[in-house]
């Protein structure tokens, strides 16, 4: 079980789930449960729902997840910061992710689908001051159904070296910029919070559009956002992390040009 704090000081529940192997290459989760594709780019979440992990392959390097559940994000998780959110809206959410492991490469797809979108303000679509979903209290997503289909992958050039890119769209959406999602990260090193002294650092160009980025795990470009990040982590002592991330480029929608500069402490116990 994992609890936190809302923004009024109440304490919540933000995961609380069982989970257990069912064979030898199936395990079943249930309950609050971790919502994460698979590098936090669109999701970053919680649902009350079940998922069923089932491992394949000579080195059981390939999985299978289905997903279902219902979806309850942002106004009740504190874990996200004012303006990352995409939506503030409850709705079914089913999906199937697949996820490949090996040396040198790792790939993944996902297909995902968010039905009967209710929004937490409103039923009334016909008021432009509600909607279905919202985000940051303006925009207004006014459909009831989101059809996600994304890709991506992790090459490794070396132990030191690597590239992620990954791609994601929402083709119930209209608009071209916010539908889709991708990005690409270089990748130097990386930092171990078991081992002081390591250290990684990235580039990255991320373009994030309001219509498909839900709930992203990344702190350095937000939702409705476009441009180049930079960032790098540090472990001083085991099971502290220190990093520093920054961030320059657009907010899609209104052009305008935008810049985020992050420093965090994470302690880990």
């Amino acid at each position: 079980m994992k609890a936190d704090e809302d923004a009024n000081g109440k304490t919540v529940v933000a995961r609380a789930y069982a989970k257990g192997p069912i064979g030898h290459n199936t395990t079943v989760t249930a309950g609050r449960i971790p919502l994460l594709d698979t590098y936090g780019m669109l999701l970053d979440e919680h649902m009350s729902g079940a998922q069923i992990d089932i491992t394949s392959g000579s080195d059981k390097n390939f999985t299978t997840s289905l997903l279902a559940g219902r979806y309850n994000p942002g106004h009740d998780n504190p874990d996200i910061l004012p303006g990352q959110t995409l939506k503030d809206f409850t709705a079914d959410f089913y999906a199937a992710q697949f996820n490949y492991k090996s040396e040198k490469f790792d790939a993944n797809a996902m297909y995902a689908v968010m039905t009967n979108i209710e929004n937490t303000q409103s039923s009334d679509i016909k008021n432009p001051n509600d909607s279905f979903g919202l985000w940051g209290n303006a925009y207004t997503y006014d459909k009831d159904k989101m059809n996600i289909w994304s890709v991506g992958g992790l090459y490794r050039f070396d132990n030191n070296w690597g590239l992620l890119g990954q791609y994601a769209v929402n083709t119930e959406s209209d608009n071209s910029d916010d539908k889709q999602a991708y990005m690409a990260e270089l990748q130097y090193k990386n930092a171990n919070i078991a081992d002081p002294g390591s250290w990684g650092a990235y580039v990255a160009y991320r373009h994030f559009g309001k219509d498909v980025t839900i709930a992203t795990t990344y702190k350095d470009v937000f939702n409705n956002q476009k441009g180049f990040a930079i960032g790098a982590s540090y472990v001083p002592v085991e099971n502290l992390l220190a990093s520093v991330k920054y961030f320059d480029g657009k907010d899609i929608d209104s052009d305008t040009d935008a810049d985020r500069f992050y420093l965090n402490l994470d302690f880990f116990y």
